[in-house]
This record gives structure tokens, C-alpha cells and sequence, in this order.
């Protein structure tokens, strides 16, 4: 063996068959969920490490019998055939063995000539001493021809029979291993009749030689030969074009579970079938483990024929919408700055020039943190969000793994978080996955994915070794952060097509959050508990808008339809350890302070804000229930505490409150000592640049200033640079028309109270 390989090794070519691949991919199961055609226009897919036991003992009874005593020629077959063809005086036997016609196969000769056959001969030699008896096998097998266009057993199998090798029929096993002996007579579309017998013949050899028993026999016989090649599974044609971009191998084993994709794309057909109705055309649907991060559906588009259709919108970068407010909520948690269900400000407000409105164009006064997630409002997003900093968020977005959210915080402003960035369905789906994996691996909820790397999503299958070791990446937020984001996230109103759900015991948990992009472009929804993230896009790929594409009414309910896909699913698991026992005022969702008379008790995040609450404070109140000092009230006084909001936010507040109380009136004894204000300029702030455009005419048009007042019957006068501009009364608005410059407006009520506020008119 060794003088062998001595001689024939070193006169092999480097590479066998240089010939080009289909690049394909399979579901983590092996079934086929694509291929492209090679470039030379064949279906050729490259070798494989099995090869069924049906189909080689049918190849080698039909073309090489004593394939496994043979050194790649055989001898009495070759004296056979020189017997045969000297008596029919011409060539009806080739005596070539299995290796002879790989050697054939990899020289590809136009001519069959004596020269030609030694060559082989010689070659054939070679090769089995070079290669074992299975690689011969697989080599064969990956490049026999099987008809038309169609090269190898693996490609065969999908295109005759719609199935992989390992699935294929006794009866199948046959037909495609005498294909190659005359292909192109053979084509499965033609010459039924005579493939059938060609096929019925060794099925009775077969039979004969006793590797067959009579019931395998007649039932192959049963079975009826293939007609025209059918088209290949095409389940995730953007994943496909995206392994063949990055050059990724031509055998791609891949994490899709093939029921689930199959089942996405039938969701993702239905829900485009009305959305189209509307005029929206596109849409993606991405389905990972958090555990794993392995993706097990990868939808990236409406599975239509459109052009627009070639677009991968898992990958596309769009306009985020509130999809990242349950970020900074989460940031600002672990930062310290609020507690859970802390007020935030829900007023008008004006960051210079920068105004921004609730979906509802309406504002609460104040709402609790984690209900500001709930109902996704953006006021108090921009107040959190200037709290909390643009830059600092911009840096944990980055760490989070968004790599489309790549300038600086100038350019993003404060309305980073309501949109005005872009971001991929992929990197937002990973983020939620982190998250939650997070709080799987902090809880210990399952310690066999303890040691599973942080990081992105992946679709490709990982071979898991003794000798690896994961490094965790630092975390970016606390557990008791995440937690508490996921726990607002969960008080978001389904569908309503979803009813009651919580009230069912088969109800799947789920954390979720919508977003809606500026203009009806985007429209968002990501779901994820302890076991899935889910994450749905849709809109069109051109990035033209459309009425009523909202996330809720458009992403949201195609979640839910992916959601009840996968079965039983389990809760994010609570991190107890990272979590303390707190008593929070009921009012101002703060830390109780001793003035607070209503407490409960509430697990907070080891870093939430330990601020106590602000808007509980002592009050004294006269006989006749005025609001006094003790050292100016006419008689005893009464101590009491009372929650009071600031004025502006105390006026829109109450509106949806009426169970609130303004603080009581000031007693008459007591006004030139208090200086308790009642009084707020809600615009314009102090140093508020002013742009005052001039219209048609080029008259310089007007703002509006506005301010609020804790008494309903009070009277504001306005002034500005000490011309008086009118007097207010409930509704406290004035417009004002001046020129470029320094300007300060002055506020006086009906009590003498004031307040003065310099702004700026810029050109």
C-alpha cells in the first residue's frame, strides 16, 4: 500500500473536480430550505458525508458489483467486455468501474477513445490510492450526471422527488442510480416508459441476488417514475442571498427550524394579503431562542414575487419609532435616576424649538415611569431623555450591539428615542434577546445555557467543543433594571383580537413593545420572554408612508400570530437577588418620605433612585381651612401633609384626576409672608431662542405664550419689556409680536404674585 501511494500519490491534481457549487442551505433538521444554481448552470451541490444504504447497494449491482474487491479496475469485466464488443463490432460495454468513472467524470473528455480509457485506468489507479472505498463513493455520487442540468445524487433527489437522499424509496434509490448510465436519453421528463423498465429490470436483479425480499420487490414496482424536475424549497431566499454575499461555505447547516419558517411565511402571506389591500407592501418577521441566540425563523420579506420583494428588511435599517424607549427607561433605572413608577412630567414643553406631542396630542400632567412605557408617550421620554443624556445613551446603544445608530449626540438630538435614528430588525430582536438572556442567566432559570456566549443573534450551527471557553461581555444594566423594563413592558394592551388574554390560565407570557416611525413609514412591534424574541417589521421597502400604519394595528398582531405558532412558553424569571424591599409612596411612585401617607411596599432594583418623594410636603391650615403660617395665622393651626404637584403639571393632572387637591388658598394674614408661588410660565422657558417668521406681507407673525395658575378663578397680567399686553382669566394664553433681540415678559396675578422671564427673538 505504502509503495503504491508512493508511486501514484504525487502525479494527482491538487483539487479533483474543479468544478463550481450550488450554495445551500438546510434547516436544523437537514431538510432543504434553498439552493442556488452553480455557476456553470447546473445543479451540482457539494459532496456529502453519507450516502443512503438503498442507493449504493442498487449503484453498485448496477454499475460495479465488485466495487470493494477491485484496486479500480476490474479485470474480469474488462475481459467481458472486450468479448462483448469484438462480437457486436462496436463499443456496447465500457467495463468501467466506479473509480474509472470518477476519473472519467473529473477529466470530463468529449471522446471515448482506447487512449482515453487508459488514462482513466491510470487515474483510477491513483485515485484508489489516494482515497477510501466511501470517499469514492461520495465523489461519484456528488458528480455523476442524473439528466438535464441536474448533477448528483443529492441534486437529483430534490429535483425528481422534492426530498433528501436519506428519505428517498427503494424504488427511487433505483431510478436515480441508473440515471447516469445514459442521461441525456434518460431525462425523468421523457422516455417514461423506457426509464421504468430500465428501472423494473434491476429491481429484479436486485430480487434475484437475494438482496431484496419479494415484498420489497413488488411494492417498489408500485411506484411510479418522476415526471418534469420540480423547483427546489425556497423558505429563506434572503438568507440564502445573504450566505452566498458573504462567501459562507456551499453547505450550509443553519439553526431554521423548518416547521416554524414554514409556518412564518403562512402568517406572513395572510397578514400581507390585507395589508397589501392598504397599500402596504412589504413586511419581515424574525423568530431567535434567547438562550441561544439562534434564529429559528428568518422571513425577511412578504413572500411575493414584487421586486421590492428582494429587499432583506431584517437587515434594512429603518427609523426606530419607540421601539428604544423601553431601553432608556431601563437606563435610566439602572442609572438610579427614577424608581419604577416615578412621575414623570406629561406637560407642554419646548427644547428649543424641539416640541414634542403624544401620540393622543393631549397631555396627563404627570405619569408613572412604567406606564409611560405602557402607553408609549413621548413627553415624558424627551424629559427622561434629557435627564438621562443623549450621549451616555448613544454609548449604551452602541455596547448594546445597534451599529446603525453611528453619529454623534448633535445630530441625534432629544429625539433619538422617539425615532430619530435607524435601526435593523436583527440588531433590535438581539438587543431584547441580550436583555433577556440577562435575566435567565442572573435568576439561574435554566443552568444548562449558563455558559452560552452574549452576544449577537446567529442563524449558523455552532459546534459546541470541551475546550471552549466563553468570556461574558459586561453587562450593560443591572438585572433589577431589566426586570422592571420587562415588567412595564408586559402592561401593554394586546390586540384586540387577544380579549381578555390575562385572565386565561393558557394565556403565554410575553414582554412586548410597538413603535411607529414619523410619517407612517415603519411600523414595529418585538416580543420576548424566557424563552423566544420575536420581532416584527412592516411597511414598505421604498420608505413611502401610509395611513393608519401603526404598530400596534400593524406589527402587533402578526407577533401574537407568531407567538401562539411556538407552544408553551415560559415567564422571564424575577432576579431576586438583585431586587430590595422599598416603601414607595402611592402617590409620586418615589421613595416614602415621612410625609407620606400612603405607602406600599415595592421591590426596587439594588440601584434605583433612593430620591425621597418631592411632592408630599407639610402645610398648615387655619380654623377657617386657609393655607397660613403659624407665626402670621389668626388662631391655632392645623398641621397636615399634602401631595402638591408643581403648577403646570398640576393643571393638566387634575383634569385626569379628580380625586387631586390643589393646595388651599393662602390666608389673608398670611400673604406678605408667603411666597408660596401659584404661578408657572409654562412657555416660553428662560433664554428660549424664538424663531418669529415673517409671513406673505412680511409681517413678523406671533407666539404663544402660555402659562397656568393653581387658583381657577385667578387673573394674569401680561407684560413685555414694560408694555402691557392684556389680562387672562381660566385659559392663560397671550400671543406676542416683537422684534429680533432680548426680550423679558413679566407675570403679574390678582394677589401680587410675579414672575419675570427673559427670552431671545433670533432671525
Amino acid at each position: 500500500m505504502l509503495t503504491c501511494s508512493l508511486i501514484f500519490w504525487w502525479s494527482l491534481p491538487e483539487t479533483l473536480f474543479d468544478v463550481p457549487y450550488s450554495t445551500v442551505i438546510y434547516a436544523d433538521d437537514g431538510q432543504l430550505l434553498g439552493a442556488t444554481i452553480a455557476e456553470d448552470g447546473q445543479w451540482r451541490f457539494a459532496e456529502s458525508q453519507s450516502i443512503p444504504r438503498n442507493f449504493e447497494m442498487c449503484l453498485l449491482h448496477f454499475e460495479d458489483r465488485r466495487f470493494h474487491r477491485h484496486w479500480g479496475v476490474d479485470a474480469r469485466a474488462m475481459v467481458r467486455a472486450f468479448r462483448q464488443n469484438v462480437a457486436e463490432r462496436r463499443i456496447v460495454s465500457g467495463a468501467s468501474t466506479i473509480t474509472m468513472q470518477v476519473a472519467k467524470l473529473s477529466r470530463n473528455p468529449e471522446r471515448r477513445t482506447i487512449s482515453q480509457k487508459l488514462r482513466e485506468i491510470c487515474l483510477a489507479l491513483r485515485i484508489e490510492c489516494s482515497f477510501s472505498k466511501q470517499e469514492i463513493l461520495q465523489m461519484w455520487a456528488a458528480h455523476a450526471p442524473m439528466g438535464g442540468n441536474v448533477v448528483g445524487l443529492e441534486a437529483a433527489s430534490w429535483r425528481y422527488y422534492g426530498t433528501s437522499p436519506d428519505r428517498l424509496s427503494l424504488a427511487e434509490c433505483a431510478t436515480i442510480a441508473i440515471l447516469p448510465n445514459a442521461p441525456a436519453l434518460m431525462h425523468p421528463g421523457r422516455n417514461r416508459q423506457a426509464l421504468r423498465d430500465k428501472r423494473d429490470r434491476l429491481l429484479l436483479s436486485l430480487k434475484e441476488a437475494g438482496k431484496i425480499d419479494q415484498l420489497s420487490y413488488e411494492l417498489a414496482l408500485l411506484e411510479d417514475i418522476p415526471a418534469e424536475p420540480t423547483a427546489l424549497p425556497r423558505l429563506a431566499p434572503h438568507l440564502l442571498h445573504q450566505v452566498v454575499g458573504t462567501g459562507s461555505s456551499q453547505r450550509l447547516q443553519t439553526t431554521l427550524s423548518h416547521d416554524l419558517q414554514d409556518r412564518a411565511i403562512q402568517i406572513a402571506e395572510r397578514h400581507h394579503q390585507h395589508l397589501s389591500a392598504s397599500g402596504i407592501e412589504n413586511l419581515a418577521i424574525l423568530v431567535a431562542e434567547v438562550n441561544s441566540g439562534e434564529v429559528l425563523a428568518y422571513v425577511a420579506n412578504a413572500p411575493q414575487t414584487r421586486a421590492e420583494q428582494d429587499v432583506d428588511m431584517i437587515q434594512a435599517a429603518r427609523s426606530s419609532g419607540s421601539i428604544l424607549k423601553p431601553i432608556l427607561y431601563t437606563a435610566a433605572l439602572d442609572a438610579g435616576h427614577i424608581a419604577p413608577a416615578q412621575l414623570l412630567p406629561d406637560v407642554p414643553s419646548d427644547y428649543d424649538g424641539f416640541r414634542p406631542r403624544n401620540y393622543t396630542r393631549d397631555y396627563d400632567g404627570a405619569v408613572p415611569a412604567d406606564e409611560v412605557i405602557s402607553r408609549s408617550l413621548n413627553v415624558p421620554s424627551i424629559h427622561l431623555m434629557q435627564q438621562y443624556g443623549v450621549p451616555r445613551l448613544l454609548a449604551d446603544l452602541k455596547r448594546l450591539g445597534l451599529s446603525t445608530i453611528n453619529r454623534d449626540a448633535d445630530h441625534y438630538g432629544l429625539s433619538l428615542i422617539l425615532g430619530g435614528a435607524e435601526v435593523s430588525l436583527w440588531e433590535i430582536c438581539g438587543l431584547y434577546r441580550n436583555m433577556a438572556h440577562d435575566l435567565n442567566t442572573f435568576a439561574g432559570h435554566s443552568s444548562q445555557y449558563l455558559d452560552q456566549p452574549y452576544g449577537p443573534l446567529t442563524y449558523q450551527t455552532q459546534e459546541i467543543t470541551d475546550d471552549i471557553v466563553y468570556t461574558h461581555e459586561p453587562r450593560v444594566y443591572a438585572a433589577g433594571a431589566i426586570h422592571h423594563a420587562m415588567q412595564a413592558m408586559t402592561q401593554l394592551s394586546r390586540p384586540a383580537a387577544e380579549g381578555h388574554w390575562e385572565r386565561f390560565e393558557s394565556s403565554i407570557p410575553l414582554s412586548w413593545k410597538t413603535g411607529t416611525s414619523f410619517g407612517h413609514r415603519d411600523a414595529w412591534a418585538v416580543g420576548v420572554n424566557a424563552d423566544y424574541v420575536i420581532g416584527i417589521w412592516v411597511g414598505n421597502a421604498d420608505g413611502e408612508g401610509r395611513s393608519g400604519l401603526v404598530g400596534v394595528k400593524k406589527a402587533a398582531p402578526i407577533l401574537f400570530d407568531v407567538l401562539h405558532s411556538l407552544g408553551p412558553q415560559s415567564s422571564l424569571p424575577v432576579p431576586h437577588d438583585d431586587l430590595r424591599d422599598a416603601r414607595i409612596c402611592r402617590h409620586s411612585g418615589m421613595v416614602a418620605s415621612d410625609l407620606c401617607d400612603e405607602v406600599d411596599t415595592f421591590h426596587l432594583s439594588q440601584r434605583a433612585s433612593h430620591r425621597p418623594c418631592l411632592y408630599h410636603r407639610k402645610i398648615y391650615l387655619d380654623s377657617a381651612g386657609y393655607l397660613a403660617l403659624r407665626d402670621c395665622a389668626e388662631g391655632p393651626v392645623a398641621e397636615q401633609s399634602h401631595f402638591a404637584l408643581p403648577p403646570e403639571m398640576a393643571h393638566y393632572y387634575k383634569r385626569v384626576h379628580p380625586e387631586y387637591s390643589d393646595l388651599p388658598e393662602i390666608a389673608p394674614s398670611c400673604l406678605s409672608m408667603m411666597r408660596q408661588r401659584n404661578m408657572s410660565l409654562v412657555y416660553p422657558y428662560a433664554h428660549t431662542s424664538i424663531y418669529l417668521p415673517k409671513d406673505e406681507r412680511g409681517d413678523r407673525q406671533m407666539a404663544m405664550a402660555r402659562a397656568v395658575h393653581a387658583r381657577r378663578d385667578a387673573t394674569i397680567h401680561w407684560h413685555l419689556d414694560d408694555d402691557y399686553l392684556g389680562s387672562t382669566k381660566d385659559l392663560h394664553q397671550q400671543s406676542i409680536a416683537t422684534g429680533p433681540g432680548e426680550h423679558q415678559l413679566v407675570l403679574v396675578d390678582d394677589r401680587g404674585e410675579e414672575i419675570m422671564q427673559t427670552f431671545v427673538v433670533v432671525n
